[in-house]
């Protein structure tokens, strides 16, 4: 689309909806021409295509947005020399730096140096907003504390892009690091929408920390590779208490929690396990290698939601990166994954709340996620907190912990209205939140223990099997029994004469019944029933008794129910019951932000539905195989998600899969150096891979793609499974150049799940 020189580009998959991809400003002559190419990608071959629904149309008027002209003075910018640790600290009207090889600040060296911008957005209309980063080496940008663009590698002057859905009259927290290796260096931070070309974000939309926001917003940032933002709420303007809790619970505690008040503090020294190599200094602990695990044990003095408080930096005093990425867990389960923000001058805390922990002993675990050699990160201290409040009823534990663990925790009320649940069919699909899996407890009537299963964003699911005579109480426990609930199912009886189709699983059983409304009150009796099932009888008798029939095959079956009543009086009807198999098979592993082809198994065609964690993307796509289904799947982190497969819309769930994301670190991001040269001038190259996680899965394969260079071993490509890399997802491949070789080791890695290929590096 054309206006002016703005130049809009849109996509469609269907030529309805169309998708903004970005807005550019090329200065054109007042005609020009446009048209359609091809290409065959061989120059000894012709490429051909044919083109539909081709047109030029005049565009229309531009609707003027009502837009707000800030009144910013720019960023707050603190330069870090990574050769002398001076600091350097300025207002930045804006980022738009081509620094070349010239030093940025006075004081600051041209190379090995850091910069980090702090303050705020304003946008000046309603607008879905692209934020472009170009930079020189590598830069990531945070807005409200989201990590919007992660481009933190060494490498040319390169783009990369987040689209984010912004309000005008709200101010959004904006912070943007940038690191400078060698040679040339360039930071800038622009921005586009569908009418605004791509240009420096203006100095009128930026506000420095000492110029605060008068309000707060919600950001919607897109998943990498998707068009589709999520929403998150955190406050800008925090009071040192706010700022001092969970920021992924933030706007949830602010307004419930009165005080923080500190259990216990450990140095960072006294650890109770290790991974990796650490090393002690005074009261912290630090990193040897790239990447480490850490445990530490605390005593809780009484049963309570904590938080955890973990302070840390940087070993290294003159690293240009200051962030650290923490994977946390309390007893195993994860707490989440923590960017750990240090200062140049000062170490950084993050904080994640815990489960309802019993009084006594607890193991609280710290990852830390990293590929990069040369870096180190310290603990300085690890921290137990409770958070005050009020406590309303007295009941001894505090308002916002009972709400906490009632939002968080429980059966779904969708599934039927308390304090009954009614199933058709037995055992019943029941489903509900809670994040701690190994920390829930679902009791039968009889004491059995029923299995909790994970299932899409922090859910679960339970089959419960039902009895046909009396109703089944059940008792979830959440957390340790922090919350606590009983449910009662009933199995619902289908009444054949009044039902419509329905769709089960297989092994799933309905309470069959055929009995015309009013009958059983009759005087002389309520008469038989007769119920076929694919044309053979299965069941008559006395119409007052439900009659259980299990349907242990896929398939569709025709049930018809007969009513024949003391006076002879004949009433039938014929359901068709569609009967569902499936499983989504083994976990399914993912790059992540890379989309892979998935090949879900053993799905029928139609009957099931799936249910996929909105935190990934899934599309349908074109399968060559018709008895499987074909999809494109995106992940939007290292962790955990799963998909559910549903026996219809909303129906009961088949099986869930668990998808793995990863990431694979190489080359620029990891290590790649001479660490030899042999007498006839062969240089032995080292290069470090880092697969986070090292998933049982997933193998990596290296593959040369120049002639003389070969790896260690002679050979030209080498595959790795996991076992080739060590329990933190570390190994080195290493290469042989030989003196006369023209060229460096050009190579490409790949990750692969089976015959999948997951993504490359070139």
């Amino acid at each position: 689309m054309r206006r002016g020189d703005s130049i809009g580009a849109f996509s469609s998959a269907d030529g309805l909806n169309w998708e903004w991809i970005g807005t550019e400003s090329i200065t054109l002559p007042s005609e020009i021409y446009v048209g359609l190419a091809v290409n065959s990608h061989d120059n000894s071959r012709l490429g051909t295509a044919v083109f539909d629904q081709v047109r030029v149309n005049a565009v229309p008027p531009l609707r003027r947005r009502q837009t707000t002209e800030g009144s910013g003075d720019g960023l707050q910018a603190a330069y870090f020399d990574g050769a002398t640790g001076k600091i350097v600290s300025r207002i930045d009207p804006m980022v738009n730096f081509d620094w070349d090889i010239d030093p940025p600040a006075e004081g600051i060296g041209a190379d090995h140096f850091s910069a980090r911008w702090e303050g705020w957005l304003e946008v000046p209309a309603d607008d879905l907003y692209a934020l472009h980063l170009i930079s020189d080496d590598g830069a990531r940008l945070w807005l409200d504390r989201q990590l919007a663009i992660d481009a933190w590698a060494d490498l040319a002057a390169s783009q990369s892009t987040a689209k984010v859905a912004l309000k005008a009259g709200q101010r959004y927290a904006l912070k943007l690091e940038y690191f400078e290796r060698a040679g040339e260096a360039i930071a800038k931070l622009l921005w586009s929408t569908p009418t605004i070309p791509k240009q420096p974000i203006p100095q009128s939309q930026l506000y420095t920390t000492e110029n605060p926001p008068r309000t707060t917003g919600p950001v919607r940032i897109a998943a990498p590779g998707s068009s589709e933002p999520s929403a998150a709420e955190v406050p800008t303007d925090l009071p040192s208490l706010e700022a001092r809790l969970d920021d992924s619970a933030r706007a949830f505690l602010a307004a419930r929690v009165t005080g923080l008040v500190q259990v216990v503090e450990l140095p960072g020294r006294t650890t109770a396990a290790r991974l990796g190599r650490w090393e002690t200094e005074g009261q912290s602990i630090f990193a040897i290698d790239r990447r480490g695990y850490l445990e530490y044990e605390f005593v809780a003095p009484a049963a309570d939601i904590y938080q955890l408080e973990i302070q840390g930096d940087s070993h290294e005093k003159l690293d240009l990166d200051r962030s650290f990425q923490l994977l946390i867990s309390a007893d195993g389960e994860r707490l989440g994954r923590k960017l750990l923000d240090a200062g140049f001058d000062k170490p950084g805390t993050v904080q994640v709340l815990t489960p309802w922990l019993k009084a006594g002993p607890h193991r609280i675990g710290i990852y830390w996620d990293n590929a990069r050699k040369g870096r180190s990160f310290q603990v300085v201290a690890v921290r137990l907190q409770t958070l005050s409040g009020p406590d309303a009823d007295q009941d001894g534990r505090k308002d916002w912990v009972e709400n906490w663990l009632e939002r968080s925790c429980g059966v779904d009320t969708t599934q039927g209205n308390f304090p009954v649940i009614y199933s058709p069919s037995s055992p019943a699909c029941l489903e509900g939140r809670g994040r701690f899996l190994s920390m829930m407890r679902i009791t039968s009537p009889n004491g059995a223990l029923l299995k909790a299963q994970p299932a899409r964003e922090d859910r679960w699911y339970s089959d419960v099997p039902l009895s046909p005579d009396m109703p089944t109480e059940i008792e979830l426990s959440y957390e340790n029994g922090g919350h606590r609930e009983k449910r009662t199912l009933a199995w619902e009886p289908t009444n054949l004469l009044v039902a419509g189709d329905m769709t089960v699983r297989v092994g799933d059983a309905l309470l069959l019944h055929c009995l015309p409304e009013g009958t059983a009150a009759a005087p002389n009796g309520a008469g038989v029933a007769g119920i076929q099932v694919a044309g053979l009888l299965v069941h008559t008798a006395d119409a007052l008794k439900p009659f259980v029939h299990g349907f242990g095959q896929a398939g569709t079956f025709e049930v018809k129910g007969t009513y024949t009543g003391v006076q002879g009086r004949t009433v039938s009807n014929t359901i068709h019951v569609k009967v569902v198999a499936g499983s989504l098979g083994d976990p399914v592993a993912a790059w992540v932000g890379r989309p892979r082809v998935w090949d879900s198994p053993n799905l029928p065609s139609s009957g099931v539905v799936l249910d996929a964690d909105p935190r990934l993307k899934l599309t349908p796509a074109a399968s060559p195989d018709p008895d499987k289904q074909r999809f494109a799947l995106l992940v939007d982190e290292a962790e955990p998600r799963y998909i559910a497969a549903r026996a219809g819309q909303g129906g009961p769930i088949l099986s869930a899969v668990r998808v793995d994301g990863f990431r694979l670190f190489s080359s620029s991001e990891t290590n790649f150096e001479v660490v030899d040269t042999y007498d006839d001038g062969t240089q032995l190259i080292e290069m470090g891979l880092v697969l986070s996680s090292a998933l049982p899965e997933v193998a990596v394969e290296v593959k040369l793609i120049v002639g003389g260079v070969v790896f260690e071993d002679g050979t030209v490509i080498k595959r790795l499974a996991a076992v080739d890399f060590n329990p933190l997802g570390e190994t080195l491949v290493r290469f042989l150049r030989p003196a006369l070789a023209k060229t460096s080791t050009c190579h490409r890695t790949a990750a692969w799940q089976g015959a999948v290929r997951l993504g490359e590096y070139r």
